[in-house]
């Protein structure tokens, strides 16, 4: 593997969809170069593979990467590193909204083109997992498709806050990427290099060009990932020496 410092094996960074993930999953794929590498879809096919694979095979990776929530851990046998970045949840949503709508091969385009659903109607009818407080799904062991829209719980909330703080090794958060680079160098011995922004939602309106009901019900909608990222939001700045107060609870 390419660079000098510390590069656990396996990491498994978990890839939160619409918080900079492919940005950053550039970045440590190029610190995995000359390695193996197993990347999650997100599709159940991609995911049978995985478990199809054997123990023995499955050891012989050294970077998992991808949409995968955590507790992939489990299939594995040798101890794991967390890897993973985390996004404000209103900004998250709105990117997430405009990237489906721009992305005519992403598996919701069709259906977002079809119903002619607005921003808030998108939110309000809960469209798809990613609108209702996503991130703490994705830091949780139970299965997506098991945790329907409305059915994600406090303790879930408090899972993804032991996950996060106990066992994900070094995390970011997307407002926060230039010191998130620098927390994942400081904490792994790795080179920052160049770094290319990837997969961002282009000509999307910003928070201030969206009408406040519509705000409103991001966050309502959101109430466990806000608090989540307000949590993770602490976090960052205890360990990075930074205050990340500003980010939390847009106005």
């Amino acid at each position: 593997m390419s660079g000098q410092g510390f590069h656990p094996r396996p990491l498994i960074f978990l890839h939160v969809p619409k918080a900079a993930g492919s940005t950053l999953e550039a970045f440590i794929c190029g610190h995995y170069a000359g390695g193996r590498w197993f990347r999650f879809t997100g599709d159940l096919e991609n995911f049978r593979e995985f478990r199809g694979m054997s123990a023995a095979e499955r050891g012989t990776i050294d970077l998992f990467t991808g949409h995968v929530r955590f507790g992939v851990h489990v299939w594995l046998e040798e101890p794991t590193t967390y890897v993973t970045m985390l996004r404000d949840p209103v900004e998250r949503v709105v990117s997430y909204y405009y990237y489906v709508l721009r992305s005519p091969e992403h598996h919701l385009h069709a259906t977002l083109r079809a119903s002619g659903a607005s921003l808030h109607e998108f939110v309000r009818d809960r469209m798809c997992f990613e609108v209702d407080n996503d991130q703490v799904r994705w830091l949780n062991t139970v299965p997506h498709l098991e945790v329907g829209p409305g059915r994600v719980t406090r303790q879930m909330l408090e899972e993804a806050k032991h996950n996060l703080a106990e066992r994900v090794a070094a995390f970011g958060l997307a407002e926060r990427f230039d010191e998130s680079l620098e927390h994942f160098c400081e904490r792994f011995g790795w080179e920052r290099g160049e770094v290319e922004r990837r997969n961002a939602t282009a000509d999307r309106p910003r928070l201030e060009q969206i009408p406040e009901p519509t705000i409103s019900l991001i966050r309502e909608t959101n109430a466990l990932d806000m608090e989540l990222y307000e949590f993770a939001a602490g976090l960052f700045g205890e360990r990075t020496g930074t205050s990340v107060a500003a980010l939390v609870g847009h106005k």
